[in-house]
C-alpha cells in the first residue's frame, strides 16, 4: 500500500471492513499506534457529555447509535490472535524450507 489508510477507513477497520487493509496494519506500526488512539477518541455514549451541539431529541438516539458493539473487544483479541498465529505459521514454514539446504550443505561438506 502506497499511503497510510484515514481515519475513517481504520475505524471502520476495527468493524470488520476494509479487510484489504490487514497486511498494512499488520506491518505499519504508524497506523497500529492511530488504532489505539481512535479507540479512545471515536465519539462513544461516555464522551459525548462535552458535546453542547447535540439537542435533547437527537441525543438519545445518538446514545444508541454510537454504542460499541457488545463482542467488540472479543473480535478484536481474535483477530489479534489469528494474526499473531499466522504470523507464527509462517515464520516455521520458512525455517522449514530451509532444512534441506543445511542438509545438502552438511552432505555435501561430509564428503
Amino acid at each position: 500500500m502506497a499511503r497510510h489508510p484515514n481515519r475513517q477507513q481504520l475505524a471502520s477497520w476495527l468493524n470488520g471492513d476494509h479487510d484489504h487493509l490487514d497486511e498494512h496494519i499488520d506491518s505499519c506500526e504508524k497506523c497500529a499506534s492511530r488504532l489505539g488512539e481512535l479507540d479512545t477518541t471515536l465519539p462513544t455514549a461516555g464522551n459525548l457529555d462535552n458535546v453542547e451541539a447535540i439537542s435533547a431529541e437527537l441525543r438519545p438516539a445518538l446514545l444508541t447509535l454510537l454504542q460499541p458493539p457488545e463482542d467488540l473487544h472479543e473480535r478484536i483479541s481474535e483477530r489479534i490472535t489469528k494474526r499473531l498465529q499466522d504470523r507464527s505459521d509462517a515464520d516455521l514454514f520458512g525455517s522449514l524450507l530451509g532444512v534441506p539446504l543445511e542438509a545438502g550443505r552438511i552432505f555435501l561438506d561430509s564428503e
